[in-house]
């Protein structure tokens, strides 16, 4: 279908299926997705803009219920549990955006290069997301549970090299 979002024309496409988690990670070429497993149920939404310069985004929507997360708490989760989960990321640019919501764990709106975040936000817990117009990443929140190592590793293997211990 096409619309008119946010004053531009745009093609959208509108899917419902099984998501699973080896191909899209293969296809997006993203290392965040490499600590999912699994399938599960989502809506997919393709949104090509079809106006000089805009952005075309890749739009998702899951309860995740049927993908195992290895990533640090507050991100780990069996694959039986459910987390209302809504990922969007841009397509065909050098420095796409992708924006996180999962539950009320974290929120995130990053720049990425080469897959790796550059710049952006990160929201724990209940706190807001803020605007970053700067390079680097600024968190704020607070999560029940958080292992400086475990994340200091797991953000060292996104940026494809080893992060200082803790």
């Amino acid at each position: 279908r096409t619309a008119v979002i946010d004053g531009r024309q745009q093609t959208v496409v509108d899917l419902r299926g099984r998501l699973r988690m080896q191909p899209v990670s293969a296809w997006l070429k993203l290392p965040a997705l490499d600590v999912l497993r699994g399938e599960a149920d989502s809506a997919l939404t393709l949104r090509f803009d079809t106006a000089r310069g805009g952005d075309s985004r890749l739009e998702l929507r899951s309860d995740l219920r049927g993908i195992s997360s290895s990533a640090p708490a507050p991100l780990a989760k069996p694959a039986d549990a459910a987390v209302d989960t809504r990922f969007s990321y841009t397509l065909g640019t050098d420095k796409p955006r992708l924006m996180l919501n999962y539950e009320r764990a974290l929120a995130a709106d990053l720049v990425l290069s080469a897959g790796a975040p550059v710049s952006g936000a990160v929201a724990l817990g209940n706190a807001r997301l803020a605007p970053n117009g700067g390079a680097g990443i600024v968190i704020e929140g607070s999560a029940p549970s958080l292992v400086i190592g475990d994340w200091l590793a797991f953000v060292g293997r996104l940026a494809g090299g080893a992060a200082a211990p803790a």
